[in-house]
């Protein structure tokens, strides 16, 4: 789509207007909320309309040290337990940063969880409902009461399969809070 310059006098039509807001960013898909739960999932958020999602996990746990969650993918309300591959980089307040790489496990680590204030993960996933390998990263942040806590992980999903949603779960502990999905609009 070429782009079009409006200048002082210019008619922006409804054409005009429909055209700009259907030809990009992101677009809500649904949303779950958890409360005082080790984990969730949302199933159908994945579909051929969109290629790339973002997910949005925003709430805290009860976890006095910060820790991760797991995700795997989901197919028709199963889960995927096999052949994820990630890197990561944790960065603590009290410490600098450290790096991890796992190989073949049964689900991906995501995030940073704590029991201070609301902590918040943003996980984009790339052509999950492609039958290829998905791909995802994501990054996270919290306080607990160590101190504050950062980690981004690179994650590779070694199957090559069509997903339709995804679950989540606390590596320790129980959450509370909502998670937002979201497609990335084709422009």
């Amino acid at each position: 789509m070429a782009i079009k310059t409006f200048t002082a006098g210019s008619v922006l039509t409804a054409s005009d207007t429909n055209t700009y807001l259907n030809n990009g960013g992101l677009v809500y898909i649904t949303q779950t909320s958890i409360t005082a739960a080790a984990n969730g999932f949302i199933n159908n958020c994945f579909s051929s309309t969109y290629q790339n999602y973002r997910i949005l996990i925003n709430g805290y746990s009860n976890q006095t040290t910060a820790a991760g969650a797991v995700l795997q993918l989901r197919k028709s309300g199963v889960n995927s337990a096999t052949q994820y591959y990630y890197t990561a980089v944790y960065c603590t307040q009290a410490a600098g940063p450290t790096r991890a790489f796992n190989a073949n496990v049964t689900s991906a680590e995501i995030g940073a969880f704590g029991d201070i204030g609301a902590q918040l993960s943003i996980i984009d996933i790339f052509s999950p409902n492609e039958n290829i390998k998905t791909t995802f990263k994501d990054s996270g942040n919290c306080w607990a009461t160590g101190g504050g806590y950062y980690v981004e992980h690179y994650h590779l999903h070694n199957v090559t399969d069509t997903y339709d949603g995804f679950y989540f779960a606390m590596a320790a502990g129980v959450f509370t809070g909502k998670i937002y999905v979201y497609g990335y609009r084709n422009s």
